[in-house]
């Protein structure tokens, strides 16, 4: 069956263009630090942010796409990254820690119990965990905007990413990024930004490949299934599922494992 187009690893994010809670906090409390937003009226406004970041984007990691709880006794596993990392104020004209748009949802990276017990750290941390190594051991800069792509500016319902059934791997998909020349970008091709997103992000660990590997073989279930029941309406059904739904984790590497 062939249907369909697929998207990024990092799906476009569409949201409202402001938090007005958080310009409201921003515009009372001028020397505010992101310390005193979480610790304001006792955290609510923090975790009211930090819930609408993922509920925008169907409570997936804005990064790999790993399902995050939405379960509120379970909100130590949602974390807000900042893009344009906080740490750098170079640029006193952009507020990199207030800014809405400069904010994403993302997983913890790897780096709790259950994942550091069971894959090697830190070879499997990804997301911003990643991101954040890379700034402190190997000297990258905090500003990652031309070196990422930024899943709120980057374009919808355009592949450009393949994946390998054999590894999980992703990698840039060279005929697709031929087509857009997107911006900010501080390589010389879109497949070089893409590889580097890959890269800096960490997503060909173990970890991610073996979970991406996991969708593949839900598919081959859903495939047998099919074979020994005869019933195809069953494949349809979840292929338009797995089309649709885009809070299903790992939903671009369904998208593309419905086009083979």
């Amino acid at each position: 069956m062939k249907t369909g187009s697929g998207k990024k690893s990092l799906k476009r994010i569409n949201r409202p263009e402001a938090h007005q809670k958080l310009a409201s906090f921003k515009a009372k409390n001028k020397n505010a630090k992101w310390n005193d937003f979480r610790n304001y009226a006792s955290g609510k406004l923090y975790e009211q942010v930090r819930k609408d970041l993922f509920i925008a984007q169907g409570w997936l990691c804005a990064y790999c796409e790993t399902k995050i709880p939405s379960d509120d006794c379970k909100k130590h596993h949602r974390r807000i990254e900042h893009f344009h990392s906080k740490g750098d104020q170079c640029n006193l004209d952009y507020d990199i820690t207030f800014d809405w748009k400069n904010l994403l949802g993302v997983c913890r990276g790897g780096s709790d119990k259950s994942n550091t017990e069971q894959y090697e750290v830190p070879a499997n941390l990804t997301c911003d965990a990643h991101k954040e190594r890379m700034e402190s051991t190997g000297g990258y800069s905090k500003n990652w905007h031309g070196s990422l792509l930024f899943p709120t500016q980057i374009p919808e319902n355009v592949s450009f990413f393949t994946f390998e059934k054999n590894t999980g791997k992703l990698a840039a998909n060279i005929e697709v990024c031929s087509r857009f020349n997107l911006q900010p970008n501080n390589f010389d091709t879109t497949a070089e930004l893409v590889n580097n997103t890959i890269l800096s992000l960490n997503l060909n660990c173990r970890r991610l490949n073996e979970a991406r590997r996991e969708i593949l073989f839900e598919r081959e279930r859903i495939i047998k299934k099919v074979r020994e029941t005869g019933n195809k309406g069953y494949l349809n059904f979840f292929y338009n599922k797995w089309l649709t739904d885009n809070s299903l984790p790992f939903s671009t590497t369904r998208k593309c494992l419905v086009r083979l």
